[in-house]
């Protein structure tokens, strides 16, 4: 992947849906960060006066979609367009975000120290990484190299795929990537932007999509660089740690058992994969003759 720059540039880049009523907002905080250098606005076929509001700034590089052809489709149109090596992706609905948040996104992959960094709202649901490993970080604020994103498979960049692809492209393939916490950061919730059925069945289909995708990357996608093994090893450790959650929770909460066993099948599961993937690097590097570690 990229070598360090630390005078390298960043471009952000924002794909918009019908986002007159938010996008507004987004851009008077992108288009006054210092630590940017151009803000690019795909829009993906909007049907509302989402254009209206973005062409009242004229810093920001503009482009739109005739139909909508996703998420994915408009942030690789923004990264076609973008002019620096470094991107910043944010969502057209966000709220909260700071100056100061978006540098600390950007300046671990400017320094060359990570591949990506993700700015992540401070849902308690991502504490369940502890003890289930697999489950994905999707916040949509992040900053990467172009290069992280051009080596995504075309086939993982659409609808929800996106940023768990992503994560493991970056972890398995590049420099890594790294995380944190932001409070106050908000983001308009599904069932309150599409109505509560259409909304809450959208959330549904993103759910079912990630983890058949978090499967698939498993299972089709296994690491090639000499680094993977630490990593397994680590994803094998956690999940003993899930199992032995799950069987303690079986025993002291009966109530609970339910959760328990789902714990344990789910770890498992997961457990075999990652003894799989393990399995087929030690083949693999038994073939490399003298091959240096890529990092």
């Amino acid at each position: 992947m990229d070598q360090p720059h630390h005078d390298r540039k960043v471009s952000a880049i924002v794909a918009a849906y019908n986002e007159e009523a938010r996008i507004g907002a987004v851009l008077d905080l992108l288009t006054t960060c210092s630590h940017l250098d151009e803000v690019i606005v795909v829009n993906d076929g909007s049907t509302d006066k989402t254009e209206a509001v973005v062409k009242r700034y004229p810093t920001v590089r503009y482009t739109k979609h005739a139909t909508n052809r996703g998420k994915g489709a408009a942030i690789d149109t923004g990264v076609q367009l973008a002019g620096h090596d470094v991107l910043f992706f944010c969502d057209a609905d966000i709220s909260g975000l700071t100056h100061n948040m978006i540098q600390q996104m950007t300046e671990p992959v400017t320094s060359g120290r990570v591949e990506m960094f993700i700015g992540m709202r401070n849902r308690k649901i991502y504490l369940v990484r502890y003890f289930l490993s697999f489950v994905p970080l999707v916040g949509g604020e992040r900053a990467l190299t172009k290069n992280l994103w051009q080596s995504l498979p075309a086939k993982y960049k659409e609808r929800f795929k996106i940023e768990a692809a992503l994560n493991f492209y970056a972890a398995y393939e590049g420099k890594g990537f790294d995380y944190c916490f932001f409070s106050g950061v908000t983001q308009t919730i599904k069932e309150k932007k599409y109505g509560l059925g259409h909304g809450f069945t959208q959330r549904m289909q993103m759910y079912a999509e990630i983890t058949v995708l978090v499967f698939q990357l498993q299972l089709q996608e296994p690491p090639h660089v000499l680094r993977t093994r630490r990593l397994l090893w680590l994803g094998l450790l956690r999940n003993i740690v899930g199992i032995a959650i799950g069987s303690i929770i079986m025993r002291l909460w009966p109530l609970l058992i339910p959760v328990g066993l789902f714990l344990i099948i789910v770890n498992m599961l997961f457990f075999a994969l990652s003894a799989r993937n393990l399995v087929r690097t030690f083949h693999l590097f038994s073939h490399i003759q003298g091959a240096p570690p890529k990092y």
